[in-house]
């Protein structure tokens, strides 16, 4: 068997371009967006590493800001959490799922305005 054969495939789920933006995102389904270590609260170090790869490796045409963003459902609690990491802005979202379709896409909608 080739070992190329077992490497994941690196297919980010969404990205949205515009003449000037693009923005990678990432979606996850957990029960909880954040992880529990220790005696805090913290993002999950591999979502944020996934993330970075995705950016890393996209192309961009110049002048056009990339960006990442990782989004969650809303379980428990709403997130708006804003980084810059390694020159890249990424933000950790969430969504209610649980609302009609017509509010879900405004929310959406709003998450990139």
């Amino acid at each position: 068997m080739a070992a190329l054969e077992f490497l994941p495939v690196m297919q980010t789920d969404i990205v949205l371009t515009s003449a000037d933006r693009k923005i990678v995102i990432d979606t996850k389904f957990y029960s909880e967006a954040l992880q529990r270590s220790q005696f805090k609260e913290t993002v999950r170090s591999g979502h944020l590493y996934q993330i970075l790869a995705y950016l890393r490796n996209i192309p961009v045409s110049s002048p056009m800001s990339l960006e990442g963003m990782l989004l969650y459902p809303t379980v428990e609690r709403t997130l708006e959490l804003k980084y810059v990491l390694e020159g890249y802005p990424i933000s950790i979202r969430t969504v209610n799922l649980d609302q009609p379709w017509q509010k879900l896409r405004q929310d959406l909608l709003e998450l990139v305005a």
